[in-house]
């Protein structure tokens, strides 16, 4: 149940870079690996920006002093980041060990 619970969360997440990142591991895309590593690199600003915004209007809502929000919310966005990046690896490794296993 957590596991779908999780994937319901991060689908438009997953969805929206799905369509917007194209794969340069597919056959025929090889060449679009710039292309990947560019929007890649926006995806990283936008998330920072958003980060950042949200920090910014969260302490000034509160009127809590600019260092101690950071301090709890980026290790959380963080911790978050890392775990999907952990599932993304492993599937990953299965996916080479299958392949290149042939």
């Amino acid at each position: 149940m957590c596991d779908r619970v999780k994937y319901i969360i991060l689908f438009p997440h997953t969805l929206v870079q799905y369509i917007m990142i194209p794969n340069p591991m597919v056959e025929g895309r090889e060449e679009y690996y710039p292309l990947t590593l560019l929007m890649a690199t926006f995806w990283i600003w936008v998330y920072s920006f958003f980060i950042v915004f949200l920090t910014y209007e969260i302490t000034i809502a509160y009127d809590l002093h600019f260092s101690i929000l950071p301090m709890i919310i980026y290790p959380f966005g963080i911790v978050l980041r890392d775990l999907k990046k952990l599932e993304d690896m492993k599937i990953c490794v299965e996916t080479f060990k299958v392949h290149c296993s042939d």
